[in-house]
C-alpha cells in the first residue's frame, strides 16, 4: 500500500473519487486504495455469527463494574481490552459448542474472567 502526503493537493482527503479510487485514514495514517463494493451475501452462516456476536454485546452491556475490570485486569495479559477478549473468548465457545451452522438463542457465562465456562443455547 503506498504512503500518501498530501493527497489531491490537500492536507487529507476521504472518500471515494468516480468509484475508481478511495481515500481513507486508518489510525492517524492516510492512504488510498482501489474501490470495491463489498460482498454481503446475508448467508445462513454469517446472521448465525453476527447474532452470536450480538448477544455477546448485549452480555458485556449487562456486567457489572467489577466484572468489566476483572475482564480488563485478565485481558492485560494478552494485550487486549477486556471488551475483546470478552467476545473472543464467548466465540470461541459458540464455534466448539454449536458451530456456525446454528442460530444461537442466548449465552450464559459463569467463573468471569476469564470466563471458565460458556453455555451456548
Amino acid at each position: 500500500m503506498a504512503r500518501v502526503t498530501g493527497p489531491l493537493m490537500s492536507l487529507s482527503a476521504s472518500g471515494s473519487l468516480a468509484d475508481t479510487i478511495t481515500y481513507a485514514n486508518w489510525k492517524g495514517r492516510d492512504y488510498v486504495r482501489e474501490y470495491f463494493v463489498p460482498a454481503n451475501p446475508n448467508s445462513a452462516t454469517q446472521v448465525n455469527v453476527r447474532t452470536a456476536w450480538t448477544l455477546l454485546v448485549a452480555k458485556w452491556q449487562n456486567l457489572s463494574a467489577p466484572e468489566i475490570l476483572g475482564w480488563d485486569t485478565y485481558a492485560e495479559a494478552f494485550k487486549m481490552s477486556g471488551f475483546n477478549k470478552f467476545v473472543s473468548r464467548g466465540m470461541d465457545a459458540y464455534m466448539d459448542q454449536l458451530g456456525s451452522s446454528t442460530t444461537p438463542a442466548s449465552v450464559l457465562i459463569s467463573n468471569d474472567p476469564p470466563g471458565e465456562t460458556w453455555t451456548w443455547a
